[in-house]
């Protein structure tokens, strides 16, 4: 009980103590203008009389003195962090030594060089728009520069961490290699800027317009580009002075919604990454690292992803329509429901082994040489899909449209083609060793050539199909209706073997 009545008493006697003193202290230093080391953080005093004031060492961190008199006050190592500084009347001030990180200097008075030198060009960007300003190589970290215009600035090596940025103009400034890390560019318009090999770690880009702009080899791990727009913006390789090759790091970077259309991201770091609703239509993604990554429903349509790793990726109900997957790692991945048609579309030798292709759409796509070992494709439609010489060894096809598709010296080995429409397709010298094929619809097949060693076509229809079955035990094929239209024997399920 004693324990609880301290842990409810303490806290109010401590208002009662603290409130009384801070007030005191605001009061004394309305009246008389003199509070040397006084704490009077997070205080509205807007438009308040401080005219030679004694203020050294004050603590105004967080305050808002917008309009305020502070003509000849001595502010020497005040702490004005974050204090909000529009408008106040600073001319004749000592403000030698004082922490103006985060403040807000804009249409701040002034008289002469009364700032620091670092804060006195902070006060001359914000209050002074001017283009291609020279600015290479300077610290501007922790400064608020938020609706700043520098179009066209040299900010190469510039040190802009933690800096606010908020709704700046960047328009084709040069920031080559600059430190931005944690830096706030929300709202930023930095089309065409060059941010090749900038540091931009935990940045906030969250609806930043990088139209166009230079990303090669910047580091972008869990940066913020939600809803960023970055058409046409180039994130892939860039050659240090070294002769080193440093790739763009995205990992972890959240680029949800974010707007990559034309986007060239090769060779990316994209692990961990959000890209949820991101648009990629004709982005070049070739050799860039999604693996494991959330893409449900995102738009690919005509990017190139040749040789990138989408293990274990989830695709569901993605679309990509006419993309370029060639030699493209897919093993596990989630296709289902997937949009994997187009003429343009191509999967040459890429790994599908183990990917989940249920109810995806395939038809058509040249798959010829691909790996789809242990791959699900029940419900998938593969219409004259070139399946030549595909390893679909222990695959499942399960009611699949497979008709007119080309599976020439594919490897069907022990896989599951139940119910499956193969209609018409070529199946020349294929390997059906140990597959089912119960039920399915082979009418107009052509297994010339192909290894039927324990085949089952239990109730299959065969009419019109091309296939040796005198090599078969009668068992094999019971229930069936025979090349030549005529009805098999049926089926005795006591002698039946056990179902695939």
């Amino acid at each position: 009980m004693k324990r609880l009545l301290s842990s409810l008493i303490l806290p109010i006697l401590s208002i009662l103590i603290v409130r009384p003193a801070f007030a005191d202290r605001l009061e004394r230093l309305l009246e008389e203008r003199d509070c040397n080391r006084c704490n009077i953080r997070n205080t509205d005093l807007r438009e308040r009389y401080f005219r030679d004031a004694e203020l050294r060492r004050v603590n105004f961190r967080g305050s808002d003195l917008r309009d305020a008199d502070l003509r000849s006050s001595n502010l020497n190592r005040a702490d004005l962090r974050n204090v909000d500084l529009r408008r106040t009347d600073l001319r004749g001030a000592d403000l030698r030594q004082a922490d103006l990180r985060f403040s807000d200097l804009r249409e701040t008075l002034l008289d002469g060089n009364r700032l620091p030198p670092k804060w006195q060009r902070v006060w001359e960007i914000v209050n002074e728009p001017e283009t291609a300003r020279h600015l290479a190589r300077i610290d501007l970290s922790e400064a608020n520069l938020e609706r700043s215009l520098l179009d066209g600035a040299n900010l190469n090596e510039a040190n802009l961490r933690r800096s606010n940025l908020r709704n700046i103009r960047l328009w084709e400034a040069q920031l080559n290699q600059a430190d931005l890390r944690d830096a706030d560019l929300f709202i930023s318009y930095l089309r065409e800027a060059n941010l090749a090999s900038s540091d931009l770690r935990d940045a906030n880009l969250n609806w930043a317009n990088l139209i166009g702009a230079s990303l090669n080899g910047a580091d972008l791990r869990d940066a913020d580009l939600r809803r960023a727009d970055l058409r046409g913006a180039r994130l892939s390789c860039s050659e240090t002075e070294d002769g080193d090759t440093d790739c763009t790091n995205l990992r972890g970077a959240d680029l949800f919604a974010a707007d990559l259309r034309g986007a060239d991201l090769r060779d990316a770091d994209l692990r961990h990454a959000d890209l949820r609703q991101a648009a990629l239509q004709s982005a070049n993604l070739n050799r860039s690292d999604l693996s494991r990554l959330d893409l449900r429903g995102v738009d690919l349509e005509n990017a190139s992803l040749i040789e990138s790793d989408l293990s274990h990726a989830d695709l569901s109900l993605s679309n990509l329509e006419d993309a370029n997957l060639t030699g493209a790692d897919l093993r596990d991945a989630n296709l289902m429901g997937a949009n994997l048609s187009g003429s343009a579309l191509t999967l040459q030798e890429a790994n599908l082994a183990g990917a989940n292709l249920e109810a995806a759409n395939l038809s058509g796509i040249d798959l010829r040489g691909s790996h789809l070992r242990h791959g699900r494709f029940q419900g998938a439609t593969l219409q004259r899909t070139n399946l030549e010489m595909a390893d679909l060894r222990d695959t499942n096809l399960r009611g699949a449209q497979l008709q007119e598709a080309n599976l020439q010296w594919s490897n069907l080995e022990r896989s599951n083609l139940q119910e499956a429409d193969l209609s018409g397709a070529g199946l020349f010298g294929a390997n059906l060793r140990d597959a089912d094929f119960r039920q399915a619809n082979l009418s107009g097949a052509d297994f010339s050539g192909a290894n039927l060693d324990g085949i089952d076509l239990a109730e299959a229809n065969l009419e019109g199909a091309t296939i040796a079955l005198e090599s078969l035990h009668e068992t094999r094929y019971c229930g069936a209706i025979l090349p030549n239209g005529s009805p098999a024997l049926p089926c005795d399920v006591r002698s039946r073997p056990e179902g695939w």
